[in-house]
């Protein structure tokens, strides 16, 4: 349960770094430069991204304590 909060917050603080950091587009002669969606997109993508790296730590972090407890008690 405690990894799911960790992953939720981390990926809470990453979509909104990723929104503070895609900049704004300027609008030229013909409109709106092409790329405005990336300001929708990165968020997410890193938002996924936060998550799956901290639910991948959290599984590997169980199997090896699982493991060794196990080992411990089989002695």
């Amino acid at each position: 349960m405690v990894v799911i909060v960790v992953a939720l917050a981390a990926a809470y603080g990453c979509a909104l770094a990723a929104y503070d950091d895609i900049a704004i587009q300027n609008v030229g002669n013909f409109g709106r430069e092409s790329g405005s969606i990336w300001k929708q997109v990165m968020p997410a993508l890193y938002g996924y991204g936060a998550f799956a790296a901290v639910m991948v730590v959290g599984v590997v972090a169980r199997f090896l304590f699982r493991r060794r407890r196990r080992d411990l008690l089989s002695r």
